[in-house]
């Protein structure tokens, strides 16, 4: 696998990082009630703090919107 990103990117944001996680021996075939809850749990803190908002517009969301651009 070659992940790679281009020199402008970081010409224009100068404190971006970039991760890769590879996992092996990971059997994802079956669900996991804990990591569901996890993620609804995730899910519905996430509508409360947005709740009433104009999402992109948000402080949090704007630099991602502007990498875009």
């Amino acid at each position: 696998m070659r992940f790679s990103v281009d020199a402008k990117v970081f010409q224009r944001f100068e404190n971006l990082f970039f991760g890769v996680v590879v996992a092996k021996g990971i059997d994802n075939t079956e669900g996991n009630t804990y990591i569901k809850e996890l993620l609804q749990n995730s899910i519905k803190k996430v509508r409360e703090e947005f709740k009433g908002m104009n999402i992109k517009e948000h402080p949090k969301i704007l630099p991602y919107r502007n990498a875009f651009i």
